[in-house]
Parts: structure tokens; C-alpha cells; sequence
């Protein structure tokens, strides 16, 4: 299993970033509600994989067009950023990072749309997107390459 490159996770990064404002102060990121809703309301997105799709809205509006009453699990959002990231589907980026704790940052990388701690200090933060994306700085700082 190959790392991502410094340039794929940069990618994610800045996708990221474009949300960071809009995302950190309406604030509703729930990493334990699978469902991302389709609309604008503060309930667009619930966690780091919704986000992302919100994120990419080009590339997320063809996945909206085909979702039943605009419901799209978590897993949508998440092989996004695996396909982003060089890995088949969200299943391989999660045993990638449970593999690579150093890598990742700590050893809940495995958990990253699924628990909080996978994020450090996502739990004591109200600015939540701006912790993933200082998290995921972390981590393509420590790829090689």
C-alpha cells in the first residue's frame, strides 16, 4: 500500500480550505450522523467526508444528481477524499492511516469518519474544520517524499 503524495494530500488541503470559514462557523459537525443532506442549511453536512463533498461541489453535484431524496451516506464523501488521496475507496485510506499512526498522527487514523480522536483536538474545538485541516497539514508534512 503507497503513501499519498505531499501534492494529492495539498490537494485535499486546499479543497478544505474553501469551506473553512462557512464550515467553522455554522459548526454543525456531527462525525457520528452518516447522513449528508443535500441543500444549504446548516444540516448540509455532518462530518469530515459530508464536508469534503461540500467542499468539491463540481465533483459532489454528480453524485448529487444521483441520490435518492439527496441522501448520500458518509461513504460518499469519503472514497472522494481516498480517490483524491490515491486509494480505491474510503475502506483503504482508513487501513492506510491505521497502519501509518506515525504518519497520521496517532493511532486512530482507522476511525477518521467515524470517531472524533482520529482528529487530534477536534473534541475541545469550535473551529472543527480548521482542526482537520491543521491535522492534515500534520499529516503531509510527515509523508515522505
Amino acid at each position: 500500500m503507497n503513501h499519498p503524495t505531499k501534492k494529492q494530500m495539498q490537494t485535499v488541503i486546499d479543497n478544505f480550505k474553501k469551506i473553512r470559514k462557512f464550515a467553522d462557523k455554522n459548526g454543525f459537525f456531527e462525525i457520528y450522523d452518516p447522513d449528508v443532506l443535500k441543500g444549504t442549511s446548516s444540516k448540509t453536512v455532518a462530518c469530515v467526508a459530508g464536508w469534503y463533498m461540500h467542499a468539491v461541489k463540481d465533483y459532489g453535484a454528480k453524485w448529487f444528481n444521483h441520490g435518492e431524496n439527496g441522501i448520500f451516506s458518509f461513504e460518499h464523501g469519503g472514497n472522494l477524499i481516498a480517490n483524491e488521496l490515491g486509494f480505491k475507496n474510503k475502506f483503504m485510506l482508513e487501513m492506510w492511516a491505521g497502519k501509518h499512526p506515525r504518519i497520521w498522527g496517532n493511532n486512530n487514523g482507522v476511525h477518521m469518519f467515524s470517531k472524533e480522536p482520529a482528529w487530534n483536538g477536534i473534541e475541545d474545538r469550535a473551529d472543527k474544520m480548521s482542526c482537520v485541516i491543521e491535522h492534515l497539514e500534520g499529516v503531509r508534512d510527515r509523508l515522505p517524499g
